[in-house]
């Protein structure tokens, strides 16, 4: 069962790890999404691209590929703004965390 711990959340979604399975959920807007510790960096980096390469605009046009088959996030290049600073949030605690951890034993 899955015991979630938030690492970053704002108005718009929320990025949380399962301390059980270590699994991470993020949820922006309308969709939330499960996946690994891999995916979870690779769609950090897809979203990071991808912002860097289309910047803000208004228009919902940026489709985001996600860990499961035929599905795709798409959004404005300002909601990307914003759900790569929630991402980058979520990283930054789980980093911060897994120092924390290492520097224990």
């Amino acid at each position: 069962m899955c015991n979630w711990t938030s690492l970053k959340q704002n108005a718009n979604g929320y990025v949380m790890l399962c301390t059980a399975c270590n699994r991470i959920q993020v949820a922006f807007g309308t969709t939330v999404i499960s996946m690994s510790r891999v995916q979870f960096f690779d769609f950090l980096t897809v979203a990071g691209k991808a912002f860097a390469s289309y910047g803000p605009d208004s228009t919902k046009w940026i489709s985001l590929p996600l860990p499961a088959a035929n599905v795709a996030m798409v959004c404005t290049g300002n909601e990307l703004a914003v759900l790569l600073a929630l991402l980058k949030g979520g990283r930054a605690r789980l980093q911060y965390n897994e120092l924390l951890i290492t520097n224990k034993n």
